[in-house]
């Protein structure tokens, strides 16, 4: 399974940024090799249609779940097209989003 998570650095205790569009970086965790993976965002300084990118981008990558501060309705309906999760944290860093997500405090979005 893979998590992504948006961040403002490209490491595990980066900041949540709180743009899931627009973040610098996508912090993808692989719970089989239990490692993360950074990647830098390409799609951020797109005229339109980021979050739309961003989704597919993220589709693409394999991702399963995504967790972020929030989503846009348009990056949420391409998210649950793909059949991704998408849960919400009120910020903090990469770490403690992943932390939360495994002890379920965490809102699913629906």
């Amino acid at each position: 399974m893979k998590i992504a998570i948006p961040a403002s650095g490209n490491k595990p205790e980066s900041k949540i940024d709180a743009r899931f569009g627009r973040a610098e970086y996508f912090m993808i965790y692989d719970s089989e090799s239990d490692a993360f993976n950074a990647k830098q965002n390409s799609k951020k300084d797109g005229a339109g249609g980021v979050g739309v990118s961003v989704s597919q981008m993220l589709a693409d990558e394999g991702v399963n779940i995504i967790i972020s501060r929030n989503f846009g309705p348009k990056s949420q309906q391409t998210l649950s097209a793909s059949g991704i999760e998408m849960y919400t944290t009120e910020g903090g860093t990469v770490e403690k989003a992943l932390a939360d997500y495994k002890e379920n405090k965490l809102r699913k979005v629906d």
